[in-house]
């Protein structure tokens, strides 16, 4: 049976798949990819499109007795600060869905973290609001 603490830290891991990670290594190295599976005995990973030292691999596995600590930036894209700005804008024409990190404008325009879709003025005016939030995130 496993406890409260070994679920969420499972949970975690969970969380951090199919995000880009930093590995360090106990050894010393900085795997930086895509975390695309683990093993929950042993914490042995598998990233992909990894980088390491200006190199790129397609995937690397690194053993879990070797792993230092995984690290993840936290994205600088505040969708929900990014809903709200846009809600202001085009008032209660806005949804915001955080499980799917997307918003809905218009029931048209799609905002993801890797940015805006939809054509017209209406979208033109989202990728806008979009830009300037990104640059004034990024700026700080």
């Amino acid at each position: 049976m496993s406890t409260l603490s070994d679920r969420r830290f499972n949970t975690e891991l969970i969380k951090l798949l199919d995000n880009v990670v930093t590995v360090k290594t106990k050894s010393g190295e900085t795997f930086t990819g895509v975390l695309i599976g683990y093993d929950r005995g042993t914490l042995s990973l598998c990233l992909s499109d990894v980088k390491i030292n200006k190199k790129k691999y397609h995937r690397v596995f690194i053993s879990g007795n070797n792993v230092l600590e995984i690290l993840k930036e936290e994205s600088i894209i505040d969708l929900k600060k990014i809903a709200e700005e846009l809600n202001k804008v085009f008032p209660n024409m806005v949804e915001y869905y955080e499980d799917a990190g997307m918003i809905m404008v218009v029931k048209q325009v799609k905002v993801t973290r890797e940015g805006v879709e939809g054509k017209g003025p209406i979208a033109e005016r989202v990728k806008t609001i979009y830009e300037r939030l990104v640059k004034e995130s990024t700026v700080r």
